[in-house]
């Protein structure tokens, strides 16, 4: 990942150096194809030179397919774009001058707000202080945002209003992030909401002591095929990864299933279940001193597998559902490497009241702590439906990437095959 040059109280405390991932997921190939396509965009395409200060909201009338805002040394002010519109292979885009460096946004209340985007790339961009979120892509049930990219973005120190997030995603369709950071928020560090087809590569979330942090990403409002993968969550985080929990304290009566977004169109049975979200994958991350690592509620073909999480204080945890939402099913835990030191884990995983967990096939994950296997009693029960026996007795032996180096444990965290 481009080094950004982030305040220098935004270093302090960090916990640890985070590590760069292949960028393997469809998506992300998409992705590079677009940001191939800008040398060669044809001489009809502007470049739009924003000097520090300047309001480039105003752009919006003289922008078209294969131009870029290029944000030039200095603080900018945030900036807010209805109805921005690529082409494909000719994306608008958003971004520093120089790849080596990043544009900074001294944000008051949205640093990037794009609403109902298309094919539309965000790069080299550090945001700060924004009250409400550093990124929102808004698009709405009747015009959906699509074909989104957001590489190299760093978002910091977000505030409590509104949105909570660092990022909000809503009503978008084929986003994908690549070597993105997000520290210190509210509710959300990135909220993926009633869109499908995201994916997360590379993405560190790490909390800050100022803020709430709630959940490292949350995914939600009938959002399907989110994947998150390879990437690191850090301290201070409530829940590392929030699936199919409600995004409000008094969550709406469930759409019907014709209405649910993203799903197909025509006749749709009228009895089939509603979900929060359904097909995400979670894998190959690091997760390291969160409270949480997963939580799960109303969610449908959830696979997480093959992380390595350190010193959690819970793995897992299944919430009841909102009304009208149905409970977890056909979603699967296994090849996860948990690791603590005695008395930080309080308990392997937690149903709430109202939960069936019987959807949550738990395979083999290696959970390892010198408090083992004495302790079992006092953590509880693995919660779902427990298919294979659970390794208790191997020490991974990790090394200060958190790899394995027991051979008998490389099987399991997030560089096994």
């Amino acid at each position: 990942m481009t080094s950004f040059a982030p305040d220098a109280a935004l270093r302090e405390g960090s916990p640890c150096m985070m590590f760069l991932p292949r960028l393997t997921h469809p998506l992300l190939v998409a992705l590079a194809v677009m940001g191939a396509a800008l040398s060669v965009q044809t001489a009809a395409a502007t470049q739009h030179l924003v000097a520090a200060g300047d309001d480039w909201s105003k752009l919006k009338e003289k922008l078209k397919p294969g131009d870029e805002i290029i944000l030039m040394p200095g603080n900018h002010k945030g900036a807010r774009f209805d109805d921005l519109a690529g082409e494909p292979g000719k994306p608008i885009v958003i971004r520093s001058p120089d790849p080596k460096t990043v544009s900074r946004i001294d944000a008051d209340d949205v640093g990037i707000y794009l609403v109902r985007p298309r094919w539309v790339r965000i790069q080299n961009i550090f945001i700060v202080d924004a009250r409400r979120a550093g990124i929102i892509i808004a698009g709405d049930a009747k015009q959906r945002s699509s074909n989104i990219s957001i590489v190299n973005v760093y978002v910091a120190k977000s505030g409590d209003l509104a949105e909570k997030a660092g990022i909000r995603i809503e009503f978008a369709d084929h986003v994908a992030f690549a070597d993105c950071r997000v520290e210190a928020w509210h509710r959300a560090g990135i909220h993926v909401h009633a869109s499908t087809d995201v994916a997360l590569v590379g993405v560190q979330l790490l909390g800050g002591p100022l803020t709430d942090d709630v959940y490292g990403v949350a995914i939600d409002g009938g959002s399907s095929s989110v994947i998150l993968e390879r990437c690191r969550f850090g301290r201070e985080i409530g829940t590392a990864v929030a699936i199919g929990l409600s995004d409000t304290d008094t969550p709406p009566a469930p759409p019907t299933p014709a209405a649910t977004p993203g799903s197909a169109s025509g006749p749709v049975d009228p009895s089939a279940p509603v979900y929060l979200a359904e097909a995400v994958t979670v894998e190959r991350s690091i997760v390291d001193h969160v409270k949480t690592f997963i939580a799960f509620g109303s969610c449908a073909n959830v696979l997480v597998r093959a992380n390595t999480v350190v010193e959690p204080q819970t793995a897992y945890a299944l919430f009841e559902p909102p009304a009208g939402y149905a409970q977890i099913t056909g979603s699967s835990f296994l090849a996860n490497l948990m690791q603590w030191t005695p008395g930080s884990l309080k308990r392997f995983s937690f149903a709430g009241g109202g939960v069936d967990p019987k959807g949550l096939s738990v395979e083999t994950n290696l959970w390892s702590s010198a408090e083992l296997p004495l302790a079992k009693s006092l953590l509880g029960d693995f919660v779902g439906t427990v298919k294979s026996e659970q390794v208790l007795n191997v020490d991974p032996k990790l090394d200060g990437y958190q790899r394995p180096m027991n051979d008998a444990a490389k099987i399991f965290g997030h560089t096994s095959p």
